[in-house]
């Protein structure tokens, strides 16, 4: 190895080697991890409650950015969508995509991983990135107050970047708690501090649905901020509520990080595994069949006359169920079968989707119930339990993915992992709007109130889910059998290949489909 023969610098050969050994030592490795991930066989009662405890000083910035994440995605929700259809005139499609350029960085999260991963800063690999991401979003949400009123292609690129910025702050925030679930959380316990995470971003969720709701009302009360206030306010938020913690953050795992080279190989390891691909294959399959309806929005403002308000309301509807399901799962269903709550919660969202339609063919208008609080309690019926159930399918996911990492390179990982189901939902958003394309849902015939393919499109939709279930046999039924799986894991390159394949394609279609959609 420090042979210079043929004048080849003998550092940078070593260097190589260094970096070819370490892979094939991690490759090694890998199924022991795995195990290992669920078999904690020491674990310090006093460290244990002093990390895994939320409110440690520690710890705050943590559950403070879970906090800013689900106060910023569903603060801006209402009005955003409300002032696209009232102020912009917005086609559904449009919508559409910028809706899912809001999900969109979700998709990107394996970027961010690797960049917190390989790339320290001073030392550290979480906390600078941590403090970078919400310093792009603050902006972004500041340059958006500055221009007033945007139009459709400034708010799909501004949402965009900002959603990059809380992404990157979130990538890190959540290879926090994976290092503290995987050092001190024991088998049994495994993705309890995950779970009170997302309680606390989902409780967020309810304090921004609620402002956005009633802050964002000028036509309707008279009063309230403008859309350039809902936009400062919304970048100003995370500030107050992370900047007295931050100094205080501390990265439990203090290591050489890996190189991208490395990461990679190790990526391309773990996607091989078929403990891995098979369950990842379901998640992205089943995410993928729950179409929302694109033009859900346009129907209950330009047909139904919603206020922003009214919007408000569906959404912190919502995000109550979101939280309830949370907790519920955290509290009662942490050890039922996985199979058992996708087949029961999937019946449960397509009967409650029979509400939405139930306005489109006015069924509640022949019955009587034509006023305008019956149709927002219906609303709110249909589309709360639809985000109560995607609350309770999402925490198995991550308790799931969670015992997938391999150390060193838990935000890579774990963000690959959880981008699967994200690609999945931003496909779904561009597919929606796709059919809504094809059956004319536009919004010149939802202002006439011609329906005619607003019911097929709202049918098909809530057909279509069911279809995620076929794979279900995919899926493990709880932990056990994961460990299982993992133990007695065969790699498959082939089908390692199309899941990398898969990934890259959907985002190019989304990528593809957004910007033609934003450009027309």
């Amino acid at each position: 190895l420090t042979n210079s023969e043929n004048g080849r610098d003998s550092s940078h050969v070593r260097l190589l080697s260094r970096d070819e050994i370490i892979v094939e030592e991690k490759i090694r490795q890998l199924s022991q991890e795995f195990s290992a991930s669920y078999r904690q066989s020491e674990v310090d009662p006093e460290e244990s409650k002093k990390w895994l405890n939320p409110y440690a000083i520690e710890n705050i910035a943590i559950f403070a950015s879970y906090l800013s994440v689900g106060f910023g995605l569903y603060f801006i929700q209402a009005p955003l969508q409300y002032y696209m259809v009232n102020d912009l005139n917005s086609s559904p499609a449009q919508q559409s995509v910028v809706m899912g350029l809001l999900q969109l960085p979700f998709a990107l999260k394996l970027f961010c991983g690797f960049l917190s991963d390989s790339t320290p800063i001073y030392g550290k690999r979480r906390k600078p990135y941590f403090l970078i991401g919400w310093l792009i979003y603050v902006v972004c949400n500041i340059i958006l107050a500055i221009l007033v009123t945007p139009t459709i292609a400034e708010l799909a690129v501004l949402i965009f970047f900002a959603g990059m910025g809380f992404i990157q702050a979130d990538v890190c925030t959540d290879a926090m708690i994976v290092e503290r679930s995987k050092k001190f959380e024991s088998i049994a316990t495994r993705g309890i501090l995950q779970a009170n995470g997302y309680i606390i971003r989902f409780f967020g969720s309810i304090v921004g649905a609620a402002f956005g709701a009633i802050l964002y009302n000028q036509d309707s009360w008279g009063w309230g901020l403008p859309i350039w206030g809902i936009f400062l306010f919304n970048g100003f938020f995370p500030l107050f509520v992370i900047t007295p913690f931050y100094y205080f953050l501390v990265e439990t795992v203090v290591e050489e990080p890996l190189g991208v080279w490395v990461q990679l190989k190790l990526i391309w390891a773990l996607v091989q595994r078929r403990a891995v691909w098979r369950p990842c294959a379901f998640i992205f399959i089943y995410n993928m069949c729950i179409l929302t309806n694109p033009a859900l929005n346009s129907f209950l403002v330009d047909g139904l006359g919603f206020s922003n308000f009214d919007i408000g309301l569906l959404v912190l509807s919502g995000t109550v169920f979101a939280y309830v399901a949370i907790v519920v799962y955290r509290k009662f269903l942490f050890e039922m079968s996985w199979h058992t709550l996708y087949i029961g919660s999937t019946a449960i969202s397509a009967l409650f989707n029979i509400f939405l339609l139930v306005l489109v063919l006015g069924v509640n208008e022949r019955i009587g119930m034509g006023a305008i609080q019956y149709e927002i309690l219906l609303a709110m019926g249909a589309f709360g339990v639809i985000q109560f159930i995607v609350g309770i399918q999402f925490l198995p996911a991550c308790r799931m993915f969670i015992g997938m990492c391999p150390e060193g390179t838990e935000g890579a990982s774990y963000a690959m992992l959880t981008t699967l189901s994200n690609i999945a939902g931003t496909l779904a958003y561009s597919l929606a709007g796709v059919c809504a394309d094809a059956f004319q849902v536009t919004t010149d015939n939802l202002t006439n109130h011609d329906y005619s393919g607003m019911w097929r499109l709202t049918v098909l939709c809530g057909c279509v889910q069911f279809t995620g279930l076929l794979f279900l046999p995919l899926l493990p039924r709880q932990i056990k059998e994961q460990i299982e799986m993992q133990e007695n894991d065969i790699s498959s390159p082939f089908a390692g290949a199309v899941f990398i394949g898969v990934m890259g394609s959907c985002l190019l279609f989304i990528f593809i489909y957004t910007g033609i959609t934003v450009s027309s």
